[in-house]
């Protein structure tokens, strides 16, 4: 399970590096949990690095 922290926003996000992050992770999130899919060759920021 992912757990998706920006430490420089409050109650959501709206820095572009932090939206980008969530954008990227929601489709896997959501191939996931609601037996969907994602095309991961278009995902390519590493949700993992990013701090």
């Amino acid at each position: 399970m992912a757990y998706l922290v920006a430490s420089d926003e409050g109650h959501g996000f709206r820095k572009e590096i932090n939206l980008l992050t969530i954008t990227t992770a929601l489709p896997r999130f959501f191939a996931q949990h609601l037996g969907g899919r994602y095309q991961a060759e278009i995902l390519k920021m590493d949700i993992e690095t990013v701090q």
